[in-house]
């Protein structure tokens, strides 16, 4: 009954899937998902999601084009070294997880191609 309240009441697995902001995945965190917390030391990768915006985390190595992409759009990019604890969590190594300003996953991808995000900010019509 507890983890069940806490459930509802927390709205941990409330989703935005299929509602039009949401697309690809990078296995199992799929656009539409909450990103999903992990500790990394004495912090964790929620503290980036305190700045409202758009963003693009990634856990493991950033491919120069995609850093270039993020600066010339003033898209904050997030790199976390990749930990064990990452996989644990559902994310993939190396994968682009763009996150919406209500910290939600709008494009998951193992591609880290900057034109997949572009695409993605073309159909739904947002600047970021």
């Amino acid at each position: 009954m507890r983890e069940y309240i806490f459930r509802t009441i927390s709205q941990i697995t409330l989703n935005y899937r299929g509602k039009g902001l949401d697309e690809g995945h990078a296995s199992p965190v799929r656009g539409g998902d909450r990103m999903p917390w992990v500790r990394i030391g004495d912090s964790d990768n929620y503290g980036a999601l305190a700045r409202i915006g758009w963003q693009v985390h990634l856990y493991g190595a950033a491919d120069p084009a995609l850093s270039a992409w993020c600066e010339r759009r003033g898209v904050p990019l997030h790199v976390y070294a990749w930990e064990p604890a990452f996989h644990h969590a559902g994310l993939r190594q190396d994968a682009l997880y763009l996150t919406r300003p209500d910290t939600y996953v709008a494009l998951a991808q193992d591609s880290q191609a900057p034109e997949a995000i572009e695409r993605y900010f073309e159909r739904t019509q947002i600047q970021p």
